[in-house]
């Protein structure tokens, strides 16, 4: 229970980067901590105390607690989805900074 508190507690703390701060590059470290908060949140969602990998074979005979494996894999989408643009951030803040805080 206290490893989704401290999800939570992850999440928030990128939630005051994006909501207090006034540099755009913090308010994008701000998101990808929410967007990592989330990630391990539903992971810890999908995980059962004691599971096996969700691979059935012949040798199981009796029915044994598995973790759930659709969580895992919204996260690895998720992540894949998310990294993707990640690269072309910083580039935008830098030209979005520098275009309105110009002086005339």
């Amino acid at each position: 229970m206290i490893v989704y508190a401290l999800a939570i507690l992850l999440f928030l703390v990128g939630l005051y980067g994006v909501l207090v701060k006034r540099n755009l590059f913090k308010i994008l470290i701000g998101l990808s901590i929410m967007e990592y908060a989330i990630n391990l949140l539903f992971s810890l969602i999908g995980y059962r105390s004691g599971g096996v990998p969700p691979i059935l074979t012949e040798s199981m005979k009796q029915p044994v607690t598995m973790v759930d494996p659709i969580p895992q894999a919204l996260v690895l989408t998720a992540i894949v989805i998310g990294l993707e643009p990640r690269p072309c951030w910083p580039p935008l803040a830098l030209g979005f900074t520098r275009n309105t805080t110009r002086s005339t």
